[in-house]
């Protein structure tokens, strides 16, 4: 059974629900089969103002649903599982419910689903009191983007109530009515692209942290309806994707979505074409959330990645030579924010433009570069002297930096660092969780740090490593880890979760991991939780 049933079936409990307490009227019943009772209810409409599930239909921002003459419910009771059948429905959208069912005793415990075809049999599952049939839900995997689809294979509605048992022949009814709420929501995208122009898309999956959690393929439009189970969406990132012709349009939305099961949402979408060769630009460029770039950069143009955005690097080369004295500008830029993945198995490399622009430009004061990966790898470095190979330009703050992983080799030249502040400037602080770092830095710049001189200090903030391999070397008169040449810097922590780290500081430092040379220079308390995993030289 995939996730999304695992998710299913802890959700559904939470969502069983009943209203008011008047008993229904018991009627007389013709005689049922041995070891079976009569029971009549009634249900409650779904939503206020339905009128028949058969125009189950958009209406402004609302859909309208109610019951309809044969629809099959579950009733599951003392271990059975029994099914009855919907009536003629009612003026105010409620309907009765009929069938011979197993015989039950009075104020037995009733859990109600619809459809009944959703409930593979009454033995319970976990804390659930029953188990869903898997195909059921894995519609939501496979609809065709019409609410038609969705009224008839993925309505899915739960309730729960107490069985009432009198007559002669024994008959039962519920001790009231009962409401089934809805356990979906429903999302029309409109697909469009930046210029606002209609995607018509053949395809469209919407995921989650990586998990498909819906899915729908049509002959091709731009309107999609799809049924989402708020309670089934994990966590993370919210990824849509289109196919329209041969391309793959993307659309990313950090930290994902929040959606209440029962109600209605739609939304333009801007989608951008996924799969970007650097090659065939011929303008700057400002890559957007769920973008993959690929490919040599042949013209001067500027790559720029989009505040909030988390874009996919998947063999890029970006070669700025430092010698077009109107291109300044870093390899890559962030707006803002940014994460940054490293496309298993891809190399990158990434090089400033004019001198003093460093490999990866990390965002501005207050914001956070984020860079991710397993086995793909960044080549980071400046181009000229002053600026970093991650990080800040010389007198341009960056923000906050991140490592949680990938393989990453970041050099700065002179008087810049590996990973950290721009000369005589300021970046945030620095966090490395994981992956394998190489940081090197230039004359007077620290490995990971700070870089400055007497005149022009620079200064970076606390520096945590928590994760993976870490080699840090420090230009002259620049630590290793810590501060370059009279420049300040944060509290140092390296955590005993480390594989291990190197951290060597450059002549006429003071320190390895800490203050670099100079009486000016300043760096908070240095812990090392696990001396064993970290050499000094």
């Amino acid at each position: 059974m995939n996730t999304f049933r695992l998710f299913s079936m802890a959700a559904l409990a939470l969502l069983m629900a009943a209203c008011s307490s008047d008993d229904n009227v018991i009627e007389q019943q013709p005689a049922q089969q041995p070891g079976k009772m009569h029971f009549t209810a009634t249900i409650e409409a779904p939503n206020s103002g339905a009128t028949t599930r058969t125009v189950y239909s958009e209406s402004g921002t609302s859909i309208n649903v109610a019951w309809k003459v044969g629809d099959e419910i579950a009733l599951i009771h003392g271990g059975k599982k029994d099914v009855v059948t919907v009536g003629t429905p009612n003026p105010d959208g409620s309907a009765p419910i009929s069938g011979d069912i197993t015989v039950g005793t009075d104020n037995e415990d009733v859990v109600l689903a619809y459809p009944a075809a959703a409930v593979s049999s009454a033995t319970p599952y976990g804390t659930f009191p029953f188990t869903p049939d898997p195909t059921c839900w894995d519609k939501a995997h496979a609809q065709d983007g019409t609410l038609e689809f969705i009224q008839n294979n993925i309505d899915f509605r739960m309730g729960s109530g107490k069985l009432a048992v009198s007559g002669d022949p024994a008959t039962a009814s519920l001790k009231a009515n009962v409401s089934m709420p809805s356990m979906i929501s429903i999302w029309k995208l409109t697909l469009q692209d930046n210029t606002s122009a209609a995607l018509s898309a053949t395809t469209v999956t919407v995921k989650a942290n990586g998990e498909l959690v819906a899915g729908a393929t049509s002959t091709a439009k731009s309107a999609y309806y799809l049924c989402m189970v708020p309670s089934f969406i994990p966590a993370g990132d919210l990824v849509i994707e289109a196919t329209v012709g041969s391309d793959t349009y993307t659309y990313t939305k950090a930290g994902g979505v929040s959606l209440t099961a029962g109600l209605f949402y739609q939304s333009p979408v801007t989608m951008y074409k996924r799969d970007v060769d650097l090659s065939s630009l011929s303008a700057d460029f400002t890559a957007k959330s769920g973008q993959v770039l690929s490919g040599n950069l042949s013209n001067n143009v500027k790559i720029s990645i989009a505040d909030g955005a988390t874009v996919t690097l998947a063999g890029v080369n970006i070669n700025g030579s430092g010698t077009w004295m109107d291109k300044d500008w870093a390899g890559i830029t962030c707006e803002g924010d940014a994460t940054i993945i490293l496309a298993d198995g891809t190399t990158n490399i990434v090089k400033g433009f004019i001198a003093g622009r460093p490999g990866i430009q990390a965002g501005t004061t207050g914001t956070t570069l984020t860079i991710k990966g397993n086995t793909g790898s960044l080549e980071a470095s400046s181009s000229g002297n002053f600026s970093s190979g991650i990080g800040g330009a010389g007198m341009t703050p960056c923000g906050n930096i991140e490592i949680q992983g990938g393989i990453i080799t970041a050099t700065g030249t002179e008087s810049g660092t590996g990973i950290g502040s721009g000369f005589g400037s300021t970046c945030g602080t620095i966090t490395i969780s994981g992956g394998t770092v190489t940081a090197t830095g230039g004359q007077y710049g620290a490995g990971i740090g700070s870089v400055g001189t007497p005149s022009y200090p620079g200064t970076c903030g606390n520096i945590s490593i928590t994760g993976g391999t870490v080699t840090a070397t420090g230009g002259e008169f620049a630590a290793g880890i810590g501060s370059g040449y009279d420049s300040n810097c944060g509290d140092i922590t390296i955590a005993s979760t480390v594989i291990s780290v190197t951290a060597t500081k450059g002549g006429s430092s003071s320190h390895s991991i800490g203050a670099g040379y100079g009486s000016d220079g300043i760096c908070g308390s240095v812990t090392i939780e696990d001396p064993s995993k970290v050499t000094q030289n």
